[in-house]
């Protein structure tokens, strides 16, 4: 027997679990439940093919849960004041595959009576209202509520949507402003609404710092690139970010030898060995270019479980000249020699010598094996060499005076340890350079979400303040054309939500983020299925996201994504699993500077006394690691002996390492006992 009503149920008030009423095909409408007042938790209809609305739910007010509403192929009427009250406040909202009216959160709140909001993004050059002609497309904006958030671009008419649920006060803001080139006049807007329905109206308005062009750059490697067989796209964006006309603006992609260059769209303009150079022409202010790049790995040469980088960078005839004195910044390359050498060498191309403290990290593996000070002369350089063993190397060093880091690495000098080159963050320079990696493998899930950098181990171990780079790929693996494919992707409460940015994609798209919820919609798409057309199949979209700030170590950070092809049901992702933690410092490895330091007092169970072999000049650095190799204490002395203090350590066994300002580093362990 088969229900067409809820006739019984009538005694219901309220109910302190979920409500689901699913594949129930011939329920017309929810009489029985005329009674019912509230929802604890859940509120999820699905696979009702005939149901109409909710219009027998009359006193329901509070629904406490999430919202979930998929193939209910009838239904069209879905702005009851509890749902409309909850897409307010809940990110954690499911609506696919209903009839117009109630095919997206977007058209039921439509329907819920909201105030539309429009703010215009404008350039004024003197903070006052006008210019109306130089809008800014693209620019995000932040609508805040106490019950409401939403992040939403731009369109090309410089104009941000919204629907705004509450009668409340409200502010729109644009969290990335302000820049390099440009400030903005107001840090937000506050809003009254007016008389209910009718469109509130504003504009945010931002002025040049100076009048120069500026070119942003955004690059995209495939997820994998894949044997000799299988073609592979490479993708590049330039948008001019400055205030005025970029003239002549050219795009140089650096491939490594082992991709052979199939087709490029637009033509190449010039190819001098490894190096593409295109003519873009000029671009107005925020007006983007994109090029695509079809390549495949050579056939002559075995690159499975090797990680290839390709570069690029862009450059035009009307930079603005930079009439200061160009500092110190420290360049760094690796090289394997005969494949028994590995060369780091950093070099000062700035134009003065490098000032305050610079040191360089060496990472092997997932290991440090050594940490140095060092200081260059103006265009001089330092190389340090280890022994190639088919480890993965990474150096990381400071690259300007005010302490940011430069990185870089090598892999399968002598033989392969795979699959560590992305597993730290990327030196991606400034904003018109960028650099991408990609890994050489076999078969892999066709949907599927990554993160750049993956981190380290199982637990995907990573820096703190660094951003994440997120890619998510899709396929019709179906059987018939894809018209619409919606990625919904619930962002982690420890990532900042102000400083996302959408990549490169595969397919025009448009994207907005309610709550923590990014939702990334491609219609129209017509996606072949991938019998028909398996490289037209497949899509894909990447963003950048960072942390917030000073994340402690420990905190995690999970990630997952569901992809809807159409109305079917999702496609849920693997889940990317990051952990900001510290590498351990390997300190058993035999030491060049072992007799400059003597210890007293190890093992310990209050004080241990450093001191000096010899005199020890400038200022010295001890530092203090736990048994996984988090740093646990860290203290700047200038004396010739360091007396270290259990205080509140636990017993255990710790490893330390002392410093100077020669680079010089003394390391060991030490015992706290109980």
């Amino acid at each position: 027997k088969v229900l067409t009503n809820l006739a019984g149920l009538e005694g219901i008030g309220s109910l302190n679990g979920y409500l689901t009423i699913g594949q129930n095909w011939e329920l017309e409408d929810l009489s029985g439940l005329q009674n019912l007042v509230s929802i604890a938790s859940n509120f999820s209809f699905f696979d009702n093919y005939k149901l109409l609305n909710f219009n027998a739910l009359t006193k329901l007010n509070s629904i406490g849960g999430g919202l979930y509403l998929n193939n209910n192929y009838l239904l069209s009427d879905c702005d009851i004041f509890p749902i409309c009250d909850l897409l307010k406040h809940q990110s954690d909202v499911f609506v696919e595959n209903n009839a117009p009216g109630c095919a997206t959160a977007a058209e039921i709140e439509s329907q819920c009576g909201g105030t539309p909001v429009e703010v215009t993004v404008q350039v004024d050059f003197d903070c006052l209202p006008g210019n109306p002609d130089l809008l800014v497309p693209n620019a995000q904006v932040r609508l805040d509520a106490p019950l409401q958030m939403a992040l939403r671009p731009t369109g090309t008419d410089g104009v941000a949507r919204f629907g705004y649920l509450d009668n409340g006060p409200f502010a729109v803001s644009l969290p990335q402003f302000p820049t390099n080139l440009w400030g903005v006049c107001q840090d937000s807007i506050q809003i009254v609404p007016g008389a209910p329905g009718d469109t509130l109206k504003t504009a945010i308005l931002v002025y040049p710092f100076d009048p120069c062009p500026e070119l942003t750059l955004d690059l995209a490697l495939p997820t994998n690139f894949r044997g000799c067989l299988v073609n592979s796209d490479i993708m590049v964006s330039v948008r001019n970010t400055g205030a005025v006309l970029a003239e002549g603006v050219k795009i140089a992609v650096v491939l490594p030898p082992v991709l052979d260059l199939l087709s490029t769209d637009p033509p190449l303009s010039v190819q001098n060995g490894d190096t593409l150079v295109f003519a873009i022409g000029d671009l107005k202010f925020f007006e983007s270019a994109a090029l695509q790049i079809k390549v495949k790995t050579s056939c002559d040469t075995f690159l499975q479980g090797q990680t290839l980088c390709v570069e690029t960078f862009a450059v035009m005839d009307n930079a603005c000249p930079d009439v200061s004195p160009t500092p110190s910044e420290i360049k760094l390359s690796a090289l394997c020699i005969g494949d028994s050498l590995v060369r780091f060498t950093l070099k000062n191309i700035g134009e003065s010598p490098t000032q305050g403290l610079h040191q360089y990290t060496i990472i092997k593996n997932a290991y440090i094996i050594a940490t140095n000070g060092f200081s260059l002369d103006a265009q001089d350089s330092l190389n340090v060499d280890l022994p190639a063993d088919g480890a993965t190397f990474r150096m990381e060093a400071t690259k300007y005076n005010n302490g940011a880091l430069t990185a870089v690495a090598l892999e399968n000098c002598s033989e392969l340890t795979p699959g560590l080159v992305n597993a730290f963050w990327p030196d991606e320079g400034g904003p018109e350079y960028d650099i991408d990696c990609s890994q050489v493998i076999g078969s892999f899930d066709p949907n599927q979400k990554n993160a750049v950098p993956t981190g380290i181990g199982a637990e995907g171990l990573i820096a703190a303040n660094r951003p994440l780079q997120y890619t998510i790929d899709f396929q019709n693996t179906g059987t018939d054309t894809a018209f619409r494919v919606l990625l919904r992707d619930v962002l982690p409460a420890s990532l900042d939500l102000n400083t996302f940015r959408p990549g490169i994609a595969s397919h025009p798209y448009s994207w907005e983020i309610r709550g923590q919820v990014l939702d990334v919609l491609f219609s129209p798409i017509a996606l072949p299925d991938s019998n028909v057309n398996e490289p037209g199949s497949r899509g894909f979209f990447s963003f950048d996201i960072g942390q917030k700030t000073d994340l402690p170590d420990g905190t995690n950070i999970q990630n997952t994504a569901s992809i809807i092809f159409d109305f079917n049901p999702p496609i849920v992702t693997n889940t990317v699993r990051h952990t900001i933690g510290q590498l351990t410092v390997r300190v058993d490895a035999p030491q060049q500077h072992s007799g400059i330091w003597e210890v007293w007092g190890n093992p310990t169970r209050d004080v241990a006394t450093f001191r000096a072999r010899e005199f020890v000049g400038g200022e010295k650095r001890f530092e203090l690691y736990d048994a996984a190799g988090r740093l646990v204490r860290a203290v700047q002395f200038s004396e010739q002996s360091f007396e270290f203090q259990r205080a509140l350590l636990p017993g255990g066994l710790y490893f330390f390492k002392i410093g100077d300002t020669h680079g010089r580093a003394f390391t060991g362990k030490i015992v706290v006992s109980d």
